[in-house]
């Protein structure tokens, strides 16, 4: 993921989180500026251990575009990040660095509460810190960053972008988790499968820095506590993660390991191979995983030491027939300045030609707070589409008052298409500009936290007049959001979440809308068959904590996630559970979990763990998979 700020940065990212429609805060400046003065207090040099340190989340390298952090969520709504922090070496470097690192919120400052975590290391060590969030937190921001500090100095100058994200679903064209180049040599995200209802998910990561093979050594868990990762000297050999187990090996006389994927009755439903072989003479970095008899094939080859060519199709009778291919150079010329031009071609079958779809160079700089892109020309040698990113430099200062906390951070991105942004920053503040009505800089959002009232604020506006206004507020385990209709009209909406470290922490447990309605949830996860039933009401109350006149709707997921019963009812209409407005029930799943057959409007339905038993039903829809997707659907007409 890319680490410059788009404008809809902006927009509350915990908003983001909970899937509902980003804020905008209302304008209100701060109550002083930045008290820095002096470029040297604004800009302090670095302490002298800072250059010698390198800090990396499990699924972010060291390289241009990869600024996503690898992350597993839990039952109780949290989110740990595991990072590594390495003591590099060098010349100048000190033989033993002691020093903190801490989670801070790139929209506020705000530190994390399991933050900062203290560590020692000599010339070439390594080690892991875990870094815990909790729901209030994520609520507050998705974009933190990494702050490394040397023992009795300040906060070093690199600051480590990261954004909390909840690992990838086990969808089956997501299974493998497509590999990349951009990391390096090879990076593949290899889901585990989901369990508790959906809530809990993990995934194992496969990374080589060069084009080679480490083997299982490569190979590292990134799971939620209640998953077990098994090891052997110290490569890991088994995950259970509920609903499924996956056994790793190695396979012998071979440079390959193979992923056993095995359903909870022990049944093989996929296998993952990842090898390193030599094939006409060239060497050949391999994933096949193997699904419902069909083996999708990704194989990476070098042909020159600065250009890695990845290739992704079907296996047919033993022979590897490609339909996409991508071919990355990267060169640096200049030392802190790389260069990355990235083709893609694809073809409709094996035997046709590769045709290209996209062809890009993107420039990378190394600057105070790691790699950023600075520029992407779309159709270099054609239409040369060129877009450019300016940041913040040491010395530079902005926002009201003056500041230097815009430093390393976005300050202009000019699109290809003349659209601009200007950024401004200073303490808990965050302006944009852009344009409109034929002004370059016709139109400003501002952002700004108030840090004594723990409410994010923003307004858009042109020239004098405001366009939108909106504030968010947080509380423990609640979000209050006001929706400005005029200078002195609003609309409020107060939600209350489960708190955090309960199951289902960070979840929704009442609304407050600002009609008058009401939402409420509820929510059970099955000690036995780990599904999860959720239970919504909704409409008018008498009380502000019930619903008395309205709908309810049930829901039930197996263990995977998948919903095998969702039905709605009338509240306050007549006898309880009736009239049943509308029923659906899952008969059959795959070893995925996945929805098979389903029974509409059904006159009694059983829950049996992992899907239902029906009868009575009004009509049945079918849906069957194949290796890549749905392979046919049967509809109510047959």
């Amino acid at each position: 993921m890319k680490s410059k700020l788009r404008p809809s940065a902006l927009l509350s990212l915990a908003s983001r989180l909970l899937a509902i429609a980003p804020v905008f805060l209302a304008l209100a400046l701060p109550a002083a500026a930045d008290t820095q003065t002096s470029s040297n207090t604004q800009n302090p040099p670095p302490a002298p251990c800072c250059d010698c340190l390198s800090i990396v989340p499990k699924q972010q390298s060291d390289e241009p575009d990869s600024k996503a952090a690898s992350v597993q969520r839990s039952t109780d709504g949290s989110i740990t990040v595991e990072v590594t922090v390495t003591h590099n070496g060098g010349a100048n470097c000190p033989p033993f660095i002691t020093g903190t690192v801490a989670a801070k919120s790139a929209n506020n400052g705000t530190e994390c509460a399991d933050s900062p975590k203290t560590f020692t290391l000599a010339t070439g060590q390594s080690t892991t810190l875990y870094f815990k969030f909790t729901p209030d937190e994520i609520r507050q921001s998705q974009t933190w960053e990494f702050v490394p500090s040397c023992e009795g100095l300040s906060e070093c100058q690199q600051h480590y972008p990261f954004t909390l994200t909840s690992c990838s679903s086990c969808d089956v064209c997501q299974a493998s988790g497509d590999p990349d180049s951009y990391q390096s040599s090879f990076t593949a995200i290899i889901p585990t499968t989901s369990s508790n209802g959906g809530m809990t998910k993990g995934s194992l990561r496969f990374h080589t820095a060069d084009f080679s093979f480490p083997g299982r050594a490569g190979l590292s868990a990134i799971v939620p506590s209640n998953f077990i990762v098994w090891r052997a000297q110290n490569l890991i050999t088994k995950v259970e993660t509920g609903a499924a187990t996956l056994e790793i090996a190695d396979v012998p006389n071979q440079s390959a390991f193979t992923i056993t994927y095995k359903d909870p009755f022990a049944a093989v439903f996929r296998t993952t191979t990842i090898s390193f072989v030599n094939e006409d003479g060239v060497q050949r970095l391999r994933m096949d995983t193997t699904y419902e008899g069909t083996t999708i094939r990704h194989e990476q080859t070098q042909p020159l030491a600065d250009t890695l060519v990845l290739k992704k199709g079907r296996v047919i009778n033993g022979a590897f027939a490609p339909l996409w291919q991508e071919t990355l150079v990267k060169s640096e010329t200049v030392p802190g300045i790389r260069i990355l031009h990235r083709t893609v071609e694809e073809r409709a079958t094996a035997s046709a030609t590769f045709a290209p779809t996209s062809d890009t160079e993107t420039t990378w700089e190394k600057q105070v707070y790691g790699w950023v892109e600075t520029k992407e020309i779309i159709d270099p040698a054609g239409a040369a589409l060129t877009s450019t990113w300016s940041y913040y430099q040491p010395g530079e200062i902005t926002g009201p008052g003056g500041s230097a906390m815009g430093l390393g951070r976005l300050k202009r991105h000019v699109r290809h298409d003349g659209y601009e942004s200007f950024h401004t920053y200073s303490l808990y503040y965050h302006s944009v500009t852009t344009p409109f009505g034929g002004n370059v800089a016709g139109q400003t959002t501002t952002a700004i936290w108030s840090a004594v009232e723990k409410s994010r604020t923003v307004t858009t506006t042109v020239g004098a007049k405001v366009l939108s206004k909106s504030v968010r507020a947080y509380g423990p385990s609640r979000t209050v959001d006001t929706v400005y209709t005029s200078s002195d009209k609003s609309l409020v909406t107060t939600t209350d979440y489960v708190p955090s470290g309960l199951d289902f922490g960070g979840m929704p447990v009442r609304v407050q809308r600002p009609d008058g309605t009401l939402a409420t949830y509820s929510y059970h996860l099955d000690d036995t068959t780990k599904g999860v039933t959720t239970v919504m009401d909704q409409g008018a109350t008498d009380d502000g904590r019930s619903v008395s006149l309205g709908m309810r709707t049930t829901t039930v997921t197996n263990s995977r996630g998948t919903t095998i019963l969702r039905k709605t009812q009338a509240i306050g209409y007549g006898p309880a559970d009736i009239p049943v407005f509308d029923c659906m029930a899952v008969t059959s799943v795959d070893n995925l979990g996945r929805a098979t057959i389903t029974a509409w409007q059904p006159a009694s339905v059983t829950i049996l763990g992992e899907k239902t038993s029906a009868s009575g039903q009004q009509w049945s829809t079918s849906v069957n998979y194949s290796c890549c997707g749905v392979a046919d659907e049967t509809d109510r007409d047959g």
